[in-house]
């Protein structure tokens, strides 16, 4: 990313070399390197999707739904079989906050990838 949108490797702390003032010598003005960063920070927005994974639950009247927002695991719950999820809000009163970890989100998005067609895209 940082060399999709030009940004400096010291200052997106990739290269751990001290910046000198050889270095500050070719930034780009403060204005226009922020926008560079806005740009880039915009995409990777872009990037993490917020969305529903929903699977059958223990009774056949409830699904599991678990809930990933802009790319992070929100929490979790059961919603009514015949629910249908399709508003963020909506799933945040009725699901429970969970903290978020590498290994549930990389679960997730294993088991997103071995069954795409239990994820839903919120808007």
């Amino acid at each position: 990313m940082a060399e999709q949108f030009e940004l400096d490797k010291k200052l997106c702390y990739i290269d751990k070399n001290p910046i000198n003032e050889k270095d500050i010598e070719f930034l780009d003005p403060p204005s226009h390197y922020n926008g560079k960063v806005k740009t880039a920070l915009q995409e990777l927005d872009a990037q993490l999707q917020t969305f529903a994974l929903v699977d059958e639950g223990l009774e056949t009247d409830k699904k599991l739904c678990m809930l990933v927002e802009r790319g992070s695991f929100w929490g979790m719950g059961y919603i009514d079989a015949t629910q249908q999820p399709n508003n963020i809000h909506t799933l945040k009163e009725l699901l429970s906050p969970y903290a978020d970890n590498d290994f549930i989100r990389n679960s997730i998005y294993s088991f997103v990838e071995l069954n795409p067609d239990k994820k839903i895209v919120l808007g």
